[in-house]
C-alpha cells in the first residue's frame, strides 16, 4: 500500500509541474476578465488572446505572389477568339468583341445599358439589336 500512495504522490507532482504554466495563463485571464469594467464591451467571437511571448497585434501574414504565367491568365483578359470568330454575334458596342447575351449587348454592356435605363442616362445611340460593332462606347463624364 505505501508503495502505491508513493506513485500516486510522484504522478500528481508530475502532472502539476506539466500544467502549471498553462493553468497560470488561465488564471491571468480570468483575473483581467474579472477585472474588466462592467461597462466595456467584452470581446465575442474567436479573438485570440496573446500569450505571455506575444504581441496583442501581429502581422498578418503576407499573401505569396502568383507566378508570372499564374498572373497573366487571372489578369481577367478577353477570351483569344472573338465571337465572330467563334460563329456567334459579337457585341453592339464597337471595339466590343464579346459574344452578344441580351438585346444586342454582351453581359457587361448590357447591364450598363439597364442601368442607364433606370436613371434616365440612356444614350439615344444605344438602341436595342443593332448590328455588331455600329455603336459608339459610352463616353465618361
Amino acid at each position: 500500500m505505501e508503495n502505491s500512495a508513493e506513485v500516486e504522490r510522484a504522478v500528481r507532482a508530475a502532472v502539476r509541474e506539466e500544467l502549471a504554466p498553462a493553468v497560470r495563463e488561465l488564471v491571468r485571464a480570468l483575473r483581467r476578465l474579472g477585472q474588466a469594467p462592467a461597462s466595456e464591451p467584452r470581446r465575442r467571437g474567436r479573438a485570440r488572446q496573446a500569450t505571455a511571448g506575444e504581441t496583442a497585434t501581429q502581422p498578418r501574414p503576407q499573401a505569396v505572389p502568383l507566378p508570372a504565367a499564374a498572373a497573366k491568365a487571372r489578369a481577367g483578359s478577353r477570351p483569344a477568339a472573338s465571337a465572330a470568330v467563334r460563329g456567334q454575334r459579337s457585341c453592339s458596342i464597337r471595339g466590343c468583341g464579346r459574344p452578344r447575351f441580351s438585346a444586342g449587348f454582351c453581359a457587361g454592356h448590357y447591364a450598363t445599358c439597364v442601368q442607364l435605363e433606370r436613371e434616365g442616362r440612356r444614350p439615344k445611340a444605344w438602341v436595342a439589336h443593332a448590328r455588331s460593332g455600329s455603336l459608339p462606347e459610352l463616353k465618361e463624364r
